[in-house]
């Protein structure tokens, strides 16, 4: 039997479902499975807020006030007939609607008609509790708990998927999270009668879309094999679900020792085996997903900028043979501070989306170089260092010039040297699987020896 899937309010990847506005009067009770989505985008906003918060027109408020009771019953009476409901959490919105009530003061000319007004949520669609929905938006998600059902779905689309609020003093166990503070954001609700799943929208689709010769946004090709993939990983979830559906939950009696065979014994312990080795597994995985993660960090050096860039230059500088590190005070903050038998250094780094370092930042490190002369303990001035990482978002091979004429003009006059750090990654690359000591020798000296031009590090063979 081909299941039907009703998307509501909800933009469903591709259009390869049927999609209802949330002012459509069509029964949920026609579909097999359910996608919903609150929000307000198919109703009215009249131009003058109140308190601060959109109005819906009186013409739209009638009839919103009615949805909001009748898409209630509909999720309730859905879920109570076994339906599988996802629920993509959209983010909170609150607007005034016109009740229908007035009041009529004063006389004649100065009589005044006073429309009350009520504050509404997009929450209120729905037949459940979530407990507090706090407005925050983000993109880093991540798994509670094993997600059973739902982990092809999050393997497939969790990358696609960003949240859009997040919920506190729920009684609901939480699925996904987000990263820091470990925030409710998606969950699965299983009862007798049917299930309701809670997870954050697919909203990450933007290179799936094109405008047409109309100026209207529509989906591309692969944006429709999106959706299909989406709508048959869907159905596999609901298809699971209702396998387990149809076994009777046996009664607690019949798993006394008296009804339990011998051979369930020697599965439960090969079960429970298995489940310590992974355990032990899921430990490892952690731990080489870590070393994963500080390895990829030199990948920094070819298009990021701000701290990501500095960390990544001290962690190729610290490969290179250099005592390095950033530091700062309650007086002086520098990017990198870094040393070796060659002599003493001290690194500005500054990343440019699509243009060259130009001369703030060498003047920047100049200031920074007078303030590290003055700290105690230091009897000589530093080499100055300027990593420059322009034109970051473009191929390495297709980059312009890092450093504007007047930032290199500076350079030669204040004898510091010009790196840049794609140049950079590829020393660290070959010295991190290399053990190369000469070569890193000579990549240090290449950087002494510099003096207001870019750093000409050695040739790799």
């Amino acid at each position: 039997m081909v299941k039907k899937v009703f998307s509501v309010g909800y933009p469903f990847p591709g259009d390869v479902v049927d999609t209802l506005s949330l002012k459509s009067t069509q029964s949920l009770l026609d579909a097999d499975i359910i996608l919903f989505m609150p929000t307000f985008s198919d109703y009215s906003n009249s131009y003058q807020a109140y308190n601060g918060k959109p109005k819906i027109t009186e013409s739209d408020s009638q009839r919103l006030i009615e949805d909001l009771k009748r898409w209630r019953y509909e999720l309730k009476v859905a879920f109570e007939h076994g339906k599988t409901i996802f629920i993509f959490l959209a983010k909170f919105e609150e607007v005034y609607v016109y009740t229908g009530k007035n009041e009529v003061s004063g006389t004649g000319r100065n009589q005044k008609t006073i429309n009350y007004v009520d504050l509404v949520n997009n929450y209120s669609f729905l037949p459940i509790n979530l407990g507090k929905i706090i407005s925050s938006s983000g993109s880093e998600i991540k798994i509670s708990k094993e997600l059973g059902v739902l982990s092809t779905y999050w393997d497939q689309f969790g990358a696609y998927s960003s949240y859009e609020v997040y919920l506190e003093n729920s009684e609901l166990k939480p699925l996904l999270t987000t990263k820091v503070g470990n925030k409710l954001v998606g969950t699965l609700i299983k009862k007798e009668e049917g299930t309701l799943i809670l997870l954050p929208p697919i909203n990450n689709t933007e290179k799936l879309t094109r405008i047409n010769a109309y100026g209207e946004d529509v989906w591309t090709k692969k944006g429709r094999e999106f959706g299909a993939k989406v709508e048959y990983i869907i159905l596999g979830i609901d298809k699971a679900l209702n396998y387990r559906q149809s076994l009777t939950p046996a009664p607690k009696w019949t798993c006394e020792n008296t009804y339990k065979l011998a051979t369930e014994y020697k599965i439960t312990s090969d079960i429970e085996q298995i489940l310590k080795e992974i355990s032990l597994l899921e430990e490892k995985k952690k731990l080489l997903e870590i070393d994963l993660k500080e390895e990829s960090l030199l990948r920094n050096l070819l298009f990021e900028t701000g701290k990501p860039l500095e960390k990544a230059i001290i962690k190729a500088l610290k490969i290179m043979g250099f005592d390095a590190e950033g530091y700062q005070d309650s007086d002086s903050e520098f990017d990198a501070i870094f040393s070796s038998k060659e002599g003493r250094f001290l690194g500005e780094a500054e990343g440019k989306d699509n243009k060259p370092i130009n001369i703030e930042k060498l003047s920047q490190l100049e200031r920074n170089i007078h303030e590290d002369f003055e700290r105690e303990g230091v009897e000589d001035y530093a080499k100055g260092v300027l990593f420059g990482n322009a034109y970051r978002f473009t191929e390495i091979e297709k980059r312009s010039e890092y450093f504007t004429q007047k930032c290199s003009t500076g350079a030669i006059r204040a004898k510091v040297a010009l790196v840049r750090t794609p140049d950079l990654f590829f020393v660290a690359k070959y010295l991190r699987e290399n053990d190369d000591q000469m070569y890193a020798e000579l990549c240090r000296k290449a950087i002494f020896e510099a003096e207001g031009k870019i750093v000409d590090f050695p040739e790799l063979s």
